[in-house]
Formats: C-alpha cells, sequence, structure tokens
C-alpha cells in the first residue's frame, strides 16, 4: 500500500471515529439535559402570575412555615403564596380546597358528582393492598361500610393534600430575583401550619361559609396515625372555625368517573369525584380489624369565620 493510501484510510478512521464521538457526546449531552428538565420540572415550575398574587398579601393573614423536602430549607411563607383549587359539589358550589403537589396532581378543580356527595355522607369504600408491589399495590375492594359521620353531619367540606403521620405537602410561590416571575417550590409543612393554611384559605372561607355547620372530611394519607390531623384540627378550630374533622390513620383514595379498575390517585385531567374510600388493617379471616377514621371535635364556643 502507498504511502498516499495509507494516509487516507488513517484519515477517513480518523473521520469516523471523531463523528461517532461527537454523535455519542450529543445523545448523552441531550439526555442529561432532559433528565435535569424532568427534575427541574419536579420541584419548579415558572409562573407570572403567582408573583402577581404574591404581591397581593393581605396583612393580617398568619405567617406560616415548612421545610423543602429535597434540601431541608427553611421557608416561611403568607397563606396567599400557596398554590390550591377549589373542590367543586353541586351547581359548581365551592365544598372544600385542594392544594396540587406532583406533576400527576389535578391542575383543575376536583369536581364531586352529585351522587358522590350524597354517597359520601353515608358510606366509605374499604379497600386493602394487593399485588407484589408495595409502591404500586393493587388495590382490592372489601365493601361499602357507613362512615363515622354517617347520619350526623347535614353538610360536608373537604380538604385534599398530600400527607402523612406528620406532614401535610403544598407548593408556595417564590419570588425569582430581579424578575417579575416565580417558581412553586414544595413544602413540607406541620399540622398547625396546615390548620392555619385551611382557616386563611379563600376557598375552604367560602365552603365554610356556605356551610358552617358541616363536617371536615380531610383527604389525606395517614394524617391521623399520628400528630398532623390533631395539630390541623386544633389550629383551625382556634382560628374560629369550629368544624368536626374528619381524618384516617391510612392511605386515603378516591374514585374518578374515568377509573375503571378501581380506586385512583389524583389525576391532571381534573376527573369528576364519584366516591372516596381508605385501606383497612384486616385479621386472618378479611374482616376489618377497626375503623381508620379517627374524629377531632370542635369547641361549639368557636365564633364563626370571617
Amino acid at each position: 500500500m502507498t504511502v498516499a493510501a495509507r494516509l487516507g484510510l488513517v484519515s477517513r478512521r480518523l473521520h469516523t471515529a471523531v463523528t461517532s464521538g461527537s454523535d455519542a457526546m450529543s445523545h448523552r449531552a441531550t439526555g442529561m439535559a432532559g433528565d435535569l428538565r424532568k427534575i427541574a420540572d419536579h420541584f419548579l415550575v415558572v409562573d407570572n402570575r403567582s408573583a402577581l398574587a404574591a404581591r397581593r398579601i393581605d396583612p393580617d393573614a398568619p405567617i406560616l412555615s415548612g421545610v423543602s423536602p429535597v434540601s431541608g430549607m427553611r421557608y416561611t411563607f403568607h397563606p396567599d403564596q400557596v398554590r390550591s383549587l377549589p373542590i367543586l359539589g353541586r351547581d359548581n358550589k365551592i365544598v372544600g380546597v385542594h392544594f396540587p403537589l406532583k406533576l400527576r396532581d389535578s391542575k383543575k378543580p376536583m369536581t364531586f358528582t352529585r351522587y358522590a356527595l350524597d354517597t359520601m355522607n353515608g358510606f366509605y369504600r374499604q379497600t386493602v393492598r394487593g399485588g407484589r408491589s408495595a409502591r404500586r399495590p393493587k388495590w382490592m375492594y372489601k365493601g361499602n361500610v357507613p362512615t363515622p359521620w354517617s347520619g350526623k353531619a347535614k353538610d360536608l367540606i373537604f380538604a385534599r393534600a398530600h400527607g402523612n403521620a406528620d406532614s401535610y405537602y403544598v407548593q408556595i410561590a417564590k419570588k425569582i430575583p430581579f424578575t417579575d416571575r416565580s417558581w412553586w417550590v414544595p413544602v413540607r409543612i406541620d399540622g398547625a401550619n396546615y390548620g392555619l393554611l385551611l382557616a386563611a384559605n379563600r376557598h375552604f372561607k367560602e365552603a365554610v361559609r356556605g356551610a358552617p355547620t358541616a363536617d371536615l372530611i380531610q383527604m389525606s394519607c395517614g394524617v391521623a396515625g399520628g400528630r398532623a390531623a390533631p395539630e390541623s384540627a386544633v389550629a383551625m378550630q382556634s382560628y374560629g372555625i369550629g368544624l368536626d374533622v374528619h381524618a384516617t390513620e391510612r392511605v386515603h383514595i378516591y374514585l374518578a368517573d374515568d377509573i375503571d379498575k378501581g380506586p385512583g390517585l389524583i389525576r391532571q385531567a381534573g376527573s369528576s369525584v364519584s366516591g372516596h374510600g381508605t385501606e383497612v388493617e384486616v385479621d386472618s379471616r378479611g374482616d376489618a380489624v377497626s375503623s381508620p377514621w379517627q374524629i377531632y371535635e370542635a369547641s361549639r364556643q368557636a365564633p364563626p369565620v370571617d
């Protein structure tokens, strides 16, 4: 092989190597950028409207505090900075408030069907975990069971937030420095802060004005299994909203009209809610051991909400 031929072969191989390396780096960079965008979208959602809302803060509103579940950073904020949506009942009447947190959460108001509001005052659906995966269980029905508030409350008000035994989770609007924009930051708050948040939230207050003698159903997972629910009830009631509060010690679920395989979590499509239930503990025969619902009664001397 001549020198020229060898140089040509080396040149082609170098070209192929450079091209392949460039394509690989481009693919990795694109994939990394996509992963970073997914991570950022999970924690931060830029929104110009939230910055405008943050400027109109009620000076008499309570100052709340919480901790980022990601970084551990502590935040202080006002109730108007918390992302919330109304829960609607008959004739689009507000019957509660929903605090979205995750990407899969509804971006529209939750709406109860007429049937759901009637049945939720009468019974709830008992469910148990099935399947092999603890993180993605297949829920199985145990049947309809009368609610603890059955026949007691003429009206119901609802509050929906992700939670656990010690905390609730919400999103707050934090202004981006030197801009007119803000981002939504997930924050973990304790029961006392959640109770004050409910008492100051405009959707919740409108629901209470429409049904001042109602019972409050907390559509949150496990908050009655620790201090979260009782602290929230005391804080809300001390703020002047005298509602009895019901919460579950275990997973809370609800049924939507577009789900035909059992209970589901919050959907982005804003599905109509047709019922609800909670996980129950069962004995060796498969019977429920006890009701997972707890009630936190209010003092009847509590002043009406403003």
